[in-house]
């Protein structure tokens, strides 16, 4: 158990280390910044969930300080299993935004045979076909870059 948590805190730092460098590479549109990311091609590795979350937390967190509209989205394969996670700022998390995390989570998971959501700013789900993923990846970005080009 003891193993286990320290693990945990070691992958929590590992990601802490690279808050700053997804940060800086979100692409921007005037003040809204959109981070779109495979974590384990970006990162090379697999994470815990709860090491993921932490990290999605933090990136949450900086994006609020820099006062910047922002949306974020991250889908992970573990264990041969999709996990999701997307977020967005206040002012993007109405019920008919492009940006809202709950159903933006839950399209990716649909297409990922699995479900989920939550809120509208913050939101989590599963899927079981790891095979997906880039074509998930793939929606979301078409959906967000996609109306951003239009608004």
């Amino acid at each position: 158990k003891e193993a286990q948590k320290a693990l945990l805190n070691e992958e929590k730092k590992e990601l802490l280390a690279k808050l700053n460098e997804v940060f800086e590479s979100q692409e921007s549109n005037g003040d809204l910044r959109i981070s779109i990311l495979n974590t384990n091609e970006h990162f090379a590795k697999e994470y815990s969930a709860d090491s993921l979350k932490s990290f999605i937390e933090a990136l949450v967190d900086k994006n609020k300080s820099s006062g910047n509209s922002f949306f974020i989205f991250s889908a992970s394969s573990l264990d041969d299993k999709v996990i999701f996670y997307s977020a967005c700022s206040d002012n993007l998390a109405t019920k008919d935004s492009a940006y809202n995390a709950g159903h933006m989570v839950k399209e990716a998971a649909m297409i990922c045979g699995g479900g989920g959501g939550g809120r509208p700013n913050f939101a989590q789900a599963g899927g079981k076909d790891i095979s997906k993923i880039p074509e998930a990846l793939k929606m979301v970005k078409t959906k967000t870059l996609g109306q951003e080009a239009n608004a």
